[in-house]
């Protein structure tokens, strides 16, 4: 089986190299490379000239922005299994081999795995645990990591084929989006394992200023409409942990104002 990976990049001189190199040092024989690149104007191009010869394709030309860089990469992809890397993150060593495994020996559409956060300017670490993904559990925007990490995922392309390339028109949850389309009519099979490291710096989305802030107002507006989807039962129970939640909310809350007051 083929495995295709793409790297959206656009002025990641500093870490496309790593990103490249995590790629192509996997000990996988059927690997399918491909960079879109918005046309950068720092030392990333030289970066992947360097490895042009174990790259399948490459371009540098301006686009429309990521979604639209990773929907002409999906275009290009022929594997069997497809997954992306943002030009600013690397995988585990020695993984492929293993997700492969998961595809080749059983029916599984999507496998997801965790993943490490780190920082540029500074040590901290933490790692975020995907658990089980459900079609409830990826509506849940206001939860902590309610979000898989998307550099852990990989899906067969006949998945992405069938419920459609990235949304252009989203520019910070575009794979939620896609995670959630998925995610109704395909299972996710979990795997307690670190498959890749996510790094949060100056000049990329997530580090930038309001950070999280706006991919927050996003994510909220995409579960919203698919949470208008659910059926009365699924719309009942998913309103019902939504309570819950505010109620735990407000508790701790006020627990905190009285132990404040107290000390």
């Amino acid at each position: 089986m083929k495995i295709s990976i793409i790297t959206p990049s656009y002025n990641q001189g500093n870490f496309i190299e790593k990103t490249i190199l995590s790629v192509l040092n996997q000990p996988y024989p059927n690997i399918e490379y491909i960079i879109i690149d918005g046309g950068s104007t720092d030392n990333t191009v030289d970066i992947i000239k360097k490895y042009e010869d174990k790259i399948h394709y490459w371009s540098s030309e301006k686009d429309r922005g990521q979604s639209h860089a990773l929907n002409k990469g999906f275009a290009k992809a022929t594997g069997d299994v497809v997954a992306w890397i943002n030009s600013d993150d690397y995988y585990e060593e020695n993984v492929f081999k293993e997700i492969m495994e998961m595809f080749e020996n059983t029916k599984n559409a999507v496998v997801i795995g965790d993943c490490v956060v780190h920082y540029s300017k500074s040590s901290a670490i933490y790692k975020v645990v995907t658990g089980e993904v459900t079609l409830l559990s990826l509506l849940c925007y206001w939860k902590k990591y309610f979000c898989p990490p998307q550099p852990s995922i990989f899906f067969r392309k006949s998945v992405l084929d069938d419920v459609g390339y990235l949304n252009e028109s989203l520019n910070y949850g575009m794979d939620l989006d896609l995670w959630i389309r998925m995610r109704m009519k395909y299972n996710f099979t979990y795997i307690s394992k670190v498959y890749s490291y996510y790094l949060i710096h100056d000049s990329s989305k997530s580090g930038s200023e309001g950070g999280f802030s706006k991919f927050g107002a996003e994510w909220e507006k995409i579960c919203r409409k698919y949470i208008s989807q659910l059926s009365f039962a699924d719309a009942v129970f998913f309103k019902g942990k939504y309570i819950l939640h505010r109620i735990k909310f407000y508790f701790s809350y006020a627990l905190n104002i009285i132990k404040n007051k107290i000390s």
